[in-house]
């Protein structure tokens, strides 16, 4: 859900950010492999349910892990990541154990 300045549901403009923990769980994922122009890069994009609002998912890459291990509901760590110019791009880290 992207974020927005008014209610989805009501279009109400009286709207908070909440802060919420950085962590989540898999909720969905997939496993691509062999992007044109780049054969050896293996990508994992999931959905992920957040901790306290797991109504709401987000989309974001997990990342530093063996595709072969990840599996749904697994326990993740949020973290942002800065790409260029101030940037900063949410990816997910497996939490072990």
């Amino acid at each position: 859900m992207p974020p927005t300045a008014f209610c989805p549901t009501c279009r109400s403009d009286q709207v908070d950010w909440v802060p919420v923990s950085p962590r989540g769980h898999i909720y969905s994922y997939t496993v691509m492999s062999g992007v044109p122009g780049r054969r050896d890069l293996v990508i994992v994009p999931a959905v992920v349910a957040l901790q306290d609002a797991p109504q709401l998912r987000l989309v974001m890459d997990v990342v530093d892990a063996d595709p072969d291990e990840v599996r749904i509901g697994d326990e993740l760590s949020i973290e942002f990541m800065t790409i260029a110019d101030g940037w900063r791009y949410p990816v997910a880290r497996r939490v072990a154990g």
